[in-house]
């Protein structure tokens, strides 16, 4: 079977390539404008390490010879293995906020 072939696994990655794309682009958009917030930073980080994630998924999908599916197989554990550091820095990097004890109402007694 030679020849390109559009189905549905490919869209879908189609699409969150595009997606993670745009995200970075308006993540870096938003610190050239506004400047480098931690949450902003983080934010824009992950979202490039999940787009190289999604790029080399969907090439290794498009691959026609078996070295350039290898060869996107490889890079795209080096999307996958720096995403989860990326959460990690992201969440650490939201801003502590207090938050009063949930108070349960007293039970009554008959």
């Amino acid at each position: 079977m030679s020849g390109f072939q559009l189905h549905l696994p490919l869209i879908l990655i189609l699409l969150a390539t595009a997606v993670g794309v745009l995200t970075t682009l308006y993540g870096l958009y938003y610190l050239k404008k506004y400047g480098g917030t931690k949450q902003a930073t983080t934010f824009t980080v992950l979202a490039a390490t999940i787009t190289v994630w999604a790029f080399f998924a969907m090439l290794q999908l498009t691959a026609t010879d078996f070295a350039l599916s290898y060869w996107a197989y490889k890079m795209l554990h080096f999307g996958s293995f720096t995403t989860a550091p990326a959460v990690l820095f992201y969440a650490l990097s939201e801003p502590v906020r207090k938050t009063s004890p949930i108070t349960l109402p007293e039970p009554v007694s008959s």
